[in-house]
């Protein structure tokens, strides 16, 4: 039998406990907690070395049985409760992470998409690098990014009446419509630089690609600015973070985040083709830039520029909140168009004209090769035993199905056994291997989201892309291809996109070069293009919004849940008037996840939220798991 030894206990070693600071002992702090509770803010002691904790500074103190972050909110001589006050473990920064407007705002989002306080300041700021804060620290005072740009780098093409208006030091919240013909990234910095004569302007861009022209025109014109984009170190985008959020002047970059950037009253805040849906968050809380910008808007001036604006924007100018202001119309000469009997017309002419002067864009709905096809003999659909439509990924491959990813290396019709195929969905890879048999002199290229090029080469190119993925250059003629397709999508934002996405094109194209797109003439999208008039498409689409009770006159709400207590919720909701529907379930990871689509008037949209709060923490009090929310997402689907 084995000798049994005398247990041993181990030392703990207790650190000497910091004492209390005398001056302004206490501070209010908004703690990241797990759970979803209505208190926030609780008080804790400031020890020694933290003497120099100012609002807005992050720091690490005591809750529950571990260690949380936190910020400061408030800072007194006064402690706020009675009893004995918890000492913080300690200061992470040396300078403020947020003001305590940002803080405040957060607080006001967490309300409004009934969401916790940190959700929004964790998409507010960075996360923390001593790196980055030593970065910005150190280029605080040498980097000269708070010089004025000069005035005269601004375009010509900014119309006087514009650019009196854009030079008035009182607030600004206007819509900005971008003109054909124009470049539309050249026009946004010369705004830019003339209102960052007043103070700093900072400009949200829906892609990187965006972001990245800017800061090539930028640039180009020697105006100093700061860019501040996911793609960036973890030190870089801090520091870069901390600065754009401290300048008093100039320029910043940024993409949907930096909505949430401090603004005070001389600056300004620029939104490009906010309908994108890259302003989106996609994960819950789901904001988009648009109405973060429109709540947090009373202190500071707001800029909506597009190439057409989406149908909350619209109403808010009907409403005269917002100021409109367009650029001189240019018609568009010349379109082509499907013909009355729907007959297309052979575009192989209007690309040999347009390559004689320059490139040639053909914007086409879908990447792939083969999306969909069906039995040549019999016109059965192919499909998958899982109920997929099969497809060609590539030229040389074997049909695929996309919902299951099995593969058919021996493919026959199951109706007739023909393996004879014909194709009925067509993407940019067939496209690109039809056309360059046809031009075979002509360089050939291709831009999709997956591989997109940011820009034009010299000499003339014929370029297929996907939908917002065209490059950035001028364009003698541009063929929308699937046009019917794009616009006919099944969503909340479908024609917003397909509008946009038109118009945006519109802004490349030469101004005698020749635009092509694949709907009859008499469409009201096709005269509005014709015309210039994106306002006004937007302005019809707003009129047939209200009957179907969608956005802006309704909120959307997505609640994902169990199929039970989604019901009890919805007997909730329509005892206090809200509708509710029933969507399709859906997969989440290994679970199948029930939804309700919940549409809640404008005006009752604080109730509502007031509602689903109380529920989400009477559940978390019950250990149960919270609802998902989707508020005003850009797709019910995604």
């Amino acid at each position: 039998m084995a000798e049994v030894k005398p247990l041993r206990l181990r030392a703990e070693k207790i650190g000497s406990r910091k004492k209390i600071i005398s001056e302004e002992p206490y501070v209010d702090v908004l703690v990241s907690t797990e759970f979803f509770v209505e208190q926030e803010i609780y008080s804790y002691a400031l020890i020694e070395g933290t003497e120099a904790a100012a609002v807005g500074d992050l720091l690490s103190v005591p809750f529950g049985r571990g260690i949380s972050e936190g910020v400061v909110v408030k800072r007194t001589n006064n402690p706020p409760i009675s009893g004995e006050i918890k000492a913080i473990h300690g200061l992470i920064s040396k300078r403020p992470v947020f003001s305590l407007p940002q803080i405040e705002q957060a607080r006001a989002l967490a309300k409004r998409y009934s969401a916790k306080s940190w959700d929004f300041l964790s998409v507010t700021a960075p996360p923390f690098s001593p790196v980055g804060e030593k970065r910005a620290i150190s280029h605080q005072f040498t980097s000269g990014l708070s010089e004025d740009p000069s005035i005269e780098a601004a375009s010509d093409a900014i119309p006087s009446a514009l650019r009196m208006r854009i030079l008035d030091s009182t607030p600004l919240r206007d819509l900005v419509i971008l003109p054909a013909h124009e470049d539309s990234h050249r026009l946004i910095i010369s705004l830019a630089i003339l209102r960052a004569s007043i103070g700093r302007v900072v400009i949200v861009l829906p892609t990187a690609r965006d972001l990245e022209r800017c800061s090539h025109i930028l640039s180009e014109l020697s105006v100093r600015y700061i860019s501040l984009h996911s793609a960036q170190s973890k030190s870089e985008r801090y520091a870069s973070y901390l600065l754009a959020n401290s300048l008093n002047m100039g320029i910043v970059l940024s993409l949907r985040n930096g909505v949430f950037l401090d603004l005070g009253t001389n600056d300004s805040l620029f939104v490009l083709n906010e309908v994108e849906s890259h302003h989106y968050e996609r994960k819950s809380p789901t904001w988009n830039t648009r109405d973060v910008a429109l709540l947090r808007s009373k202190n500071s001036s707001l800029l909506f520029l597009s190439n057409s604006p989406s149908v909350e924007i619209v109403n808010q100018v009907k409403s005269s909140w917002l100021t409109k202001y367009e650029f001189p119309k240019v018609l568009v000469k010349r379109a082509t168009f499907l013909a009355p009997d729907g007959g297309e017309p052979s575009i192989f002419p209007l690309i040999s004209q347009g390559l004689e002067s320059g490139n040639v864009l053909i914007s086409v709905a879908q990447k792939g090769y083969i999306n969909g096809f069906s039995c040549k003999k019999c016109r059965s659909d192919a499909l998958c035993e899982c109920g997929g439509k099969l497809a060609f990924p590539k030229q040389v491959s074997h049909p695929r199905c996309p919902l299951c990813s099995r593969t058919y290396l021996d493919w026959a019709c199951v109706e007739c056994g023909s393996r004879e195929i014909w194709a009925t969905s067509r993407g940019i890879e067939r496209d690109v291997v039809e056309y360059a048999r046809a031009f075979p002199k002509t360089r050939i290229l291709r831009s999709s989201g997956d591989e997109p090029l940011l820009a034009l080469p010299d000499g003339p190119s014929l370029v297929f892309a996907t939908s917002g993925a065209a490059p950035f250059g001028r364009y003698s003629a541009i063929i929308i291809q699937d046009a019917q397709l794009l616009y006919s999508r099944v969503g909340l934002r479908s024609q917003e996109e397909a509008r946009s996405h038109w118009f945006t094109l519109l802004s490349q194209l030469e101004r005698n070069g020749i635009f092509h797109l694949t709907l009859p003439s008499s469409d009201p999208i096709s005269q509005g293009l014709m015309r210039s008039q994106p306002f006004e498409l937007a302005e019809r689409e707003l009129v047939q919004r209200f009957a179907p009770k969608l956005p802006p006159f309704f909120r959307t709400v997505v609640i994902g849940g169990a199929f039970s207590e989604l019901e009890s919720l919805s007997r909730i909701l329509r005892e206090r008037d809200f509708e509710s529907f029933n969507l399709a379930r859906i997969s989440r990871g290994n679970d199948q996840l029930d939804r309700l689509l919940v549409k809640v008037p404008t005006a009752n949209g604080e109730a509502f939220s007031e509602i689903i709060s109380s529920t989400q923490r009477i559940r978390a009090s019950q250990k149960k798991p919270l609802f998902t929310l989707k508020f005003d997402s850009f797709s019910v689907d995604s």
